[in-house]
């Protein structure tokens, strides 16, 4: 099997080529950056995260197993540092809980304004990031891994640490969420 572009890369990047990774970031900056704004529902916090995963990336490029896994591989590691972020937030909230000056958790999302209504495929995806947004915890990071970046819901399982059945639940609550959201019933 001849190697790809992204493999050869790759190949450079393990043997210390730091421009054959820039070459890979390049390439797959949009769809890590992409996935984890649908994640945080802000594009700054997903740009800082994006950062944070390629470098991550780059510090273990040697775990990188082969050909046709690039993706995932990239894509895993940013849901990682997106839990990572999670978990510091929830130190960090409790901790500014205690001395008085919390916030809220999920004050931020309630901050979302609506989007104007301009009709035919743009207003239908704005819809859909939008009812997406109505989604929470792993019923959305479930949705945006199988639904948006065509993982499997046993490669789910392991990236998410969680059983498959749990897996499958929250697929399907959460696609029948949308699913009444846009209009759809409850069926």
């Amino acid at each position: 099997m001849a190697l790809g572009d992204d493999e050869l890369a790759m190949l450079a990047a393990t043997g210390g080529d730091a421009a054959a990774f820039g070459e890979i970031v390049r390439r797959h900056q949009g769809v890590v950056r992409g996935f984890l704004r649908r994640l945080t529902g802000n594009m700054a916090e997903a740009d800082d995260l994006a950062q944070d995963a390629f470098i991550k990336a780059f510090e273990k490029v040697s775990s990188y197993k082969g050909p046709g896994r690039l993706r995932s591989w990239l894509l895993s590691i940013a849901y990682r540092e997106f839990l990572m972020s999670r978990r510091r937030a929830k130190s960090w909230n409790r901790v500014l809980g205690l001395i008085g000056g919390g916030r809220e958790e999920g004050e931020e999302s309630e901050l979302q304004s609506a989007q104007p209504s301009h009709g035919g495929a743009v207003e239908a995806a704005i819809d859909v990031e939008r009812h997406l947004a109505l989604l929470k915890g792993p019923e959305k990071e479930v949705i945006l891994l199988c639904d948006a970046y065509g993982f499997s819901h046993s490669e789910v399982a392991k990236l998410m640490n969680t059983p498959l059945g749990t897996v499958k639940s929250h697929a399907l609550r959460g696609r029948k969420r949308l699913k009444i959201a846009l209009g759809g019933g409850g069926r």
